[in-house]
């Protein structure tokens, strides 16, 4: 509960206090299009994560074996990564632009973002309470997935998508939505359920976080 009332707060700093909000996308010719692709990546997405969680033993997880994590991300980076990717850029015909690689509108939300949410993504993968520090290696892959990969995908290419369906305010109140329902399966069946006690209340409250 604390852990989510300080992100609200963060939110509200942001909102009222630091930074500005980017130009609103212009509105797709074709709003469903969007809204079905931006749930259908999402549902690949979801597809692959529990497949890959059927597979894997319970003892790899809870044990966060180097070599699982690192044939779990191959595994998955072409659902969660290539395919969305290659289709926006050679299908939709998306520039670096529209994935939202452009000059920040508010350099100090960059850099309070880059400063708080880099020091907590570090410690939570860094250490664990009930076990020793990951690693270096294990970093540096979740540095890629789910860091780049998962980011890339939700925040680049499905709120982008729902942003030219729905508009701004409604964009980021779904993608959140699929972002948490992308997030089902891993939270129920991955290493958060072994490492926040196998208590349905913890994961129910990362979930809505």
């Amino acid at each position: 509960m604390f852990e989510l009332l300080l992100l609200l707060a963060v939110v509200v700093i942001l909102h009222f206090v630091i930074g500005k909000y980017p130009e609103p996308l212009p509105r797709s010719k074709n709003p469903k299009k969007e809204v079905w692709e931006a749930i259908g990546f999402s549902a690949l997405v979801s597809i692959a994560v529990t497949i890959l969680l059927y597979i894997i033993p319970v003892e790899a997880i809870i044990n966060k074996s180097l070599r699982t994590e690192f044939l779990g991300s191959l595994a998955l980076s072409p659902f969660i990564f290539i395919i969305p990717l290659l289709y926006v850029l050679y299908v939709d015909k998306w520039t670096s632009k529209d994935l939202g690689f452009t000059k920040p509108r508010s350099w100090a939300v960059m850099v309070f973002a880059l400063l708080l949410f880099g020091y907590a993504g570090t410690q939570s993968l860094s250490t664990n309470p009930s076990r020793a520090p990951l690693g270096v290696p294990f970093i540096l892959i979740a540095l890629f997935q789910p860091a780049l990969t998962e980011e890339l995908l939700f925040w680049g290419i499905i709120q982008g998508k729902l942003e030219r369906a729905l508009g701004q305010n409604k964009a980021w109140i779904y993608s959140g939505i699929l972002f948490g329902l992308v997030h089902v399966a891993p939270d129920l069946m991955g290493a958060q359920w072994y490492d926040h006690g196998q208590d349905i209340g913890n994961i129910i409250g990362l979930l809505i976080q």
